[in-house]
């Protein structure tokens, strides 16, 4: 059910009516904590000419660091949402990052190559499933939702290029990564044959691994619980969305319901899984906790509510949100509202990666928000054109 469904559903039987309905499930998503979008000058003094530096120390890029496909390719995603960001500095800072995704590509090797040092040399390394993976996401999300048309042709040519290299992967999160970018791309334009494959294939893969890995107290796609968590479930409830499949859906929605209440806290509050990888065996580490899986939650949440209209999932995309703030185990504050990045969990490292996990989820939550807002004015009106049909008849 959508989002509007499911406002109409409780309207139906809410004492107030419809209206009354959608002020109550708006208010379930409180305003994002920050009044204005934040300040982006903070990433981009990670970045250079060639694109976003690996790793960083104290408050600026380590220059004899590596350049990262995955940095890059979330770099560019930020660009297609950063509505914040001025006109022309968008579009620069977009190219930036799309061209060095486009850089990363070997024709030789018919894959993406995801570092680049400092001495210009490629390497691979085995992390190249998830981040080619990754960068297919990127191109879909280009395809989808960057404002600049050049742009948008650019990823949709690229995509075209790379998508039939970036199946089969072993990787569940590479798999889960290519999917959302097909979603995209089918979202964009329905008429893509190999993306629908793509797409379908994927799921029966992540419906293979749920099958072999579920136990009674575990529902989830592997035996153990790593990184970007909830990526696996929202893979699937894009799939199940694009392609009307209802046992994508309720899939992605039952391994992503068992994963939230792997994460939440004694104490209530949202409680990421540590980048160490848990099972039922070992105790998780509670101060290795990432902006990732924040941003990946939020993600995941609003997938969840688009598509059941279930209004626990906006609670869950703001106990995600409010952990940036303090609202975790140790009550420190990983994102600094001053200088707008964010550290490397609850700990005072700082990283790229994580200083955009923060602004994507910002404006993960900003649009959701906006759907609320959207739900709320189409059922005020829908329901004042309503009471003057009736006052009409009765004249």
């Amino acid at each position: 059910m959508s989002a509007l469904g499911a406002i109409a559903r409780r309207g139906a039987s809410h004492p107030g009516g419809a209206i009354q309905a959608a002020i109550s499930i708006t208010q379930s998503v409180r305003h994002p904590m920050l009044a204005a979008a934040p300040d982006l000058s903070r990433v981009f003094d990670m970045c250079d000419g060639i694109g976003m530096l690996r790793r960083v120390d104290g408050v600026g890029p380590h220059r004899a660091a590596a350049y990262w496909l995955d940095d890059n390719a979330r770099a560019l995603m930020l660009m297609n949402v950063a509505t914040g960001l001025n006109a022309p500095d968008r579009a620069q800072w977009a190219i930036t990052f799309a061209a060095f995704l486009q850089q990363c590509w070997s024709e030789e090797k018919g894959a993406f190559i995801p570092f680049l040092g400092c001495d210009r040399n490629w390497r691979d390394d085995e992390e190249a499933e998830d981040s080619s993976g990754r960068a297919l996401w990127a191109l879909g999300h280009t395809i989808e939702c960057a404002p600049c048309p050049e742009l948008r042709r650019w990823a949709l040519d690229w995509y075209e290029k790379v998508l039939p290299c970036c199946t089969g992967f072993h990787s569940p999160r590479a798999s889960a990564f290519v999917m959302l970018g097909a979603a995209a791309r089918l979202r964009a334009g329905p008429d893509h044959a190999l993306s629908r494959t793509v797409l379908q294939d994927g799921a029966d893969f992540l419906h293979r691994l749920l099958g072999g890995s579920r136990r009674p107290d575990w529902a989830w796609f592997e035996a153990v619980l790593g990184y970007d968590n909830p990526r696996l479930s929202q893979a699937l409830i894009e799939a199940g969305l694009v392609l009307e499949c209802r046992s994508d859906i309720e899939a992605g929605i039952e391994t992503l319901e068992w994963a939230a209440t792997q994460q939440i806290s004694a104490n209530g509050h949202f409680q990421p899984v540590a980048t160490d990888a848990i099972n039922g065996s070992r105790d998780r580490l509670p101060f290795d906790q990432q902006p990732l899986d924040a941003q990946a939650a939020i993600d995941a949440a609003r997938a969840a509510y688009s598509a059941t209209g279930n209004i626990r999932w906006l609670d869950h995309a703001q106990a995600a949100w409010a952990w940036f703030f303090g609202v975790n185990d140790s009550g420190r504050i990983p994102a600094d509202i001053g200088s707008s990045h964010c550290f490397r969990g609850i700990n005072a490292h700082s990283s790229p990666e994580t200083t955009i996990a923060f602004h994507l989820a910002y404006y993960s939550m900003s649009g959701l928000a906006q759907t609320q807002q959207e739900a709320l004015q189409h059922v005020a009106g829908g329901e004042a054109a309503t009471g003057f049909e009736e006052r009409r008849s009765r004249s």
